[in-house]
């Protein structure tokens, strides 16, 4: 939390606009001097570019950073202001907001900023991928292709996502991925491969129900090929439930998890691409490795570690090979 005579910066993103008809810059300054803070609102950078910001942030002696804002804003605010060590914190305004929701931040904007004044930052992960940041998740094949088309429509939200989601499925098509990891190699024809650190797209739409955000791993979620009816079912079933199917050797399943702490994925069929939610060109390759503490996030609790109190599944039983 910071301290009494710490100013706090609020980073804004002008999309976000007004919220329940009232400015969210006033309304910051308001909920600030009501929790006795000093506070500044500055907009966003729509280039992502705020290295002359760690200048003014040092100078000026700021306690701590609020994004307001979704993961497509809040990823290069941390990725260039993390070296500062600087505690942030986040008001979910986005339109997915994956990493709030994993991180367990309320989606109520004034429950968000009373959170943000009274609890404490804890050490979170990133991952790089291809020398780019990624605080969440990353993905090729179908869920990159409704971010695509998501980032395309002039309404945003919970039901133009499943919309598009449900658009997407059905004329889905399947992609060769041929993945390296220190433990194994195969290759696959699947609808996406998805990494991820947080346990969700946003909109509490989970896809990888075992990942955290605090333990040093990422995990990997491949939706094979098969018949589609099948595979939305036994996806659904699968992914709700939080037990994904083992892959063992020779015998392919619904869907693959593995916990790795680096991946190599080749992307020879040029599989759409999307990271933390923001549509990207798609690559050949991608090359990612676990940030272990990379920032600090202002949240209200602690995750629970695989293998320790809280969590009931076990990670071992995910890695291909395993029965």
């Amino acid at each position: 939390m910071p301290h009494l005579n710490e100013k706090v910066l609020f980073l804004l993103t002008p999309a976000a606009g007004p919220r329940r008809n009232k400015k969210l810059d006033h309304w910051l300054l308001e909920k600030a001097a009501h929790y006795n803070k000093e506070a500044v609102v500055m907009l966003t950078n729509p280039e992502g570019n705020y290295q002359d910001l760690a200048q003014k942030i040092t100078q000026e002696k700021f306690g701590a950073i609020g994004i307001c804002g979704g993961d497509g804003t809040i990823t290069p605010i941390i990725d260039q202001l993390a070296p500062l060590r600087i505690p942030f914190g986040i008001i979910p305004v986005g339109s997915g907001n994956g990493l709030a929701f994993s991180a367990k931040i309320p989606a109520n904007p004034a429950k968000a900023l009373a959170l943000f004044f009274a609890e404490t930052p804890k050490w979170m992960d990133a991952f790089r991928i291809n020398n780019r940041l990624a605080c969440c998740i990353c993905g090729l094949g179908l869920d990159a292709q409704v971010a695509h088309e998501f980032a395309l429509q002039p309404k945003r939200g919970l039901q133009t996502y499943i919309r598009l989601t449900a658009r997407s499925f059905f004329s889905a098509k399947t992609f060769p991925f041929r993945i390296t990891t220190p433990d194994t190699v195969f290759s696959t024809e699947a609808f996406l491969a998805v990494v991820a650190n947080g346990n969700q797209f946003g909109n509490h739409f989970t896809i990888a129900p075992r990942a955290s955000l605090q333990d040093g791993k990422l995990d990997i979620v491949i939706l094979q090929k098969m018949n589609k009816l099948k595979l939305l079912g036994n996806t659904l079933r699968q992914l709700i439930s939080g037990s994904p199917n083992n892959h063992p050797q020779g015998r392919l399943r619904t869907v693959m998890y593995l916990q790795t702490s680096k991946i190599h994925i080749d992307n020879p069929g040029k599989a759409p691409f999307q990271i933390d939610g923001e549509p990207c060109p798609a690559p050949d390759h991608l090359d990612i490795e676990i940030l272990p503490r990379y920032y600090q996030l202002i949240t209200p609790v602690k995750y629970p570690l695989p293998g320790r109190p809280g969590n009931k599944l076990n990670i071992e039983d995910c890695h291909p090979g395993k029965n």
